[in-house]
């Protein structure tokens, strides 16, 4: 928009009523609010960091796991016995019966 002529017709919704206004009366308010946006989500995004931080603290205090890393847990606990049991047993038998 910034390569318009400023006396150009554009038009903008502002709370669902499509307003009739020249690029140069828009563009200034359009940037304004771009600038706004960049600078809400960047405080969100600050928020949600200091956020994941306490409940990581939290869960690291209490204990508190969540059901996938419960799950995982077991499995690398079944893998970890599965090697054991396997570690025990000679590389060459494959059903330990005799063939004649």
């Amino acid at each position: 928009m910034t390569k318009l002529d400023d006396d150009r017709a554009a038009y903008r919704l502002v709370g669902g009523v499509l307003i009739k206004q020249t690029v140069g009366e828009i563009l200034p308010k359009v940037i304004e609010n771009r600038n706004n946006l960049t600078t809400t989500v960047q405080n969100l995004r600050t928020a949600l960091t200091e956020k994941q931080k306490e409940a990581a603290e939290w869960k690291k205090r209490y204990g508190i796991k969540t059901q996938q890393e419960v799950e995982m847990e077991a499995r690398a606990r079944t893998a970890q016995q599965q090697a054991r049991a396997n570690s025990g047993k000679p590389s060459g038998t494959a059903g330990g019966g005799v063939l004649a």
